[in-house]
């Protein structure tokens, strides 16, 4: 299965929840932005912070499809309605 299949499957967001070594919740929110953007998401936003010991968990939240996207998952399942249909007639 490609990437791009797998994808076509989420709903909505992909939640990422890491530690990163840092000084302060800023900068934990900034690793976190660059983390998204390494692993090649547009869109994405900051859920939670919360500094412990040597600093920040973190979660993230990917936006995969936004809430006005017709995810791919949706059209192959019309489609394969489609054909259902057409073979029944």
């Amino acid at each position: 299965m490609e990437r791009d299949d797998v994808f076509a499957h989420v709903l909505d967001g992909l939640d990422i929840e890491t530690y990163f070594i840092c000084r302060n919740e800023k900068e934990g929110r900034a690793l976190a932005f660059a983390l998204m953007t390494e692993l090649g998401f547009q869109h994405g936003d900051v859920i939670m912070t919360e500094p412990v010991g040597g600093g920040v968990r973190v979660r993230m939240r990917a936006v995969i499809h936004a809430p006005n996207d017709r995810p791919g998952w949706l059209e192959k399942g019309q489609k394969e309605v489609d054909r259902g249909n057409e073979k029944k007639r």
